[in-house]
């Protein structure tokens, strides 16, 4: 029995993991271009630790899950997925791969409008040398160095308060940090009580707040803004942009059944499933964009893969979040466990928030 995942993030990895432990004789094979896994959740420690290591080697990791691992990329359309159905083929260049289950792990990216051309993204720091970064934008600038954070989100504000907890420590050097966000409030999906602690650190480090504030564009180090309740709109300083505007489903959103399949024109295809930031599962479980979520959808997929094969029922998808953490610069954090209305802050906060990354480090399987 052959299984193929397409990507190596945290919902593909899990899917080989769980396939391996549930199937020890089937033959894995995981296709993607790159040739590291990216902890995701980790990307904002590298502001102030470069060397964190945040990057596993995806033949490692095959290797000791004996999963054969193809450094390639495999185009995925609408057309394809219906092919892959009806022959149990990848075609590629150079070769034709057979299988008997492929999942669809190819994960999400970035958004980055065109507006904001050449602004970085959280997906960028894996490779960033940020000091290095700054220092060669700032060159030129005379006066307080401006950066702007753009969104109120989770990444959003782990990023600002970690470029603040970096910019304090910077000697010399006068620096200004922005936080420009559509919304009314941070953090506006999560708990009041979490939020509340996350405005008062921000407020405390001083970072200036551009609040139902929309970012039209950002060029020769000058953002053009307009502010949502009045229309008026204005420019300001920022040599330095960072875009934390959220994630789309890369290459393509699919939808799938309770149980993982892809849903192609109302039919579910018995031989593909989705998981991950990819992939909407139908039902009542949770479609967050999050490792937390993405690495149970794929070991879901993968259970129900062994169900059928064993003729079993296969299970719907149920799973709701457990909690919910945030790191807020050194020794700090907040989030909710268990209930959204049970949040922790501070140092609590920080070591729960520590612990849970040990459980996304599938670099480690």
């Amino acid at each position: 029995m052959r299984v193929a995942v397409l990507g190596g993030g945290y919902a593909g990895l899990a899917t080989l993991a769980s396939l391996r432990g549930h199937l020890p004789q089937a033959e894995l094979y995981l296709f993607d271009p790159r040739s590291d896994h990216i902890l995701r959740t980790r990307l904002h420690g590298r502001i102030g630790c470069p060397t964190l290591r945040i990057r596993w080697s995806l033949l490692r990791i095959c290797r000791r899950l004996s999963c054969r691992y193809v450094q390639r990329a495999v185009d995925i359309s609408l057309e394809v997925l219906k092919r892959w159905q009806s022959e149990g083929v990848i075609a590629l260049e150079t070769m034709r791969f057979y299988f008997d289950y492929l999942v669809v792990a190819t994960g999400s990216r970035p958004v980055l409008p065109p507006t904001l051309a050449g602004a970085l993204t959280p997906d960028d720091l894996a490779d960033l040398d940020w000091g290095a970064y700054v220092q060669a934008r700032l060159a030129t600038v005379t006066g307080p160095c401006w950066i702007s954070v753009i969104g109120g989100g989770p990444s959003g504000i782990q990023l600002a308060l970690e470029i603040d907890a970096w910019c304090k420590q910077q000697r010399g050097q006068s620096f200004r940090l922005r936080l420009v966000t559509v919304d009314s409030v941070v953090l506006p999906a999560f708990p009041k009580a979490m939020r509340e602690y996350v405005e008062k650190k921000l407020v405390r480090a001083g970072i200036e707040f551009a609040l139902q504030t929309q970012v039209k564009s950002w060029r020769d180090g000058q953002l053009e803004l307009v502010q949502g309740t009045t229309g008026k709109a204005f420019s300001l300083p920022s040599p330095v942009v960072v875009a934390c505007l959220g994630l789309r489903p890369h290459p393509m959103a699919l939808t799938t059944d309770a149980f993982g399949q892809v849903v192609l024109e109302g039919q579910p295809q018995e031989r593909i499933f989705a998981a991950g930031d990819c992939a909407h599962f139908a039902g009542e479980g949770s479609n967050a964009v999050s490792a937390q979520v993405a690495i149970r959808k794929g070991r879901h997929v993968a259970e129900n893969i062994w169900r059928g094969l064993r003729g079993w029922p296969m299970k719907p998808y149920d799973y709701q979040e457990q909690g919910y953490f945030l790191s807020l610069g050194p020794a700090d954090g907040a989030g909710w466990l268990g209930h959204k209305d049970n949040v922790l802050t501070g140092l609590p906060a920080f070591f729960v928030k520590e612990m849970l990354e040990t459980l996304y480090d599938l670099g480690t399987l």
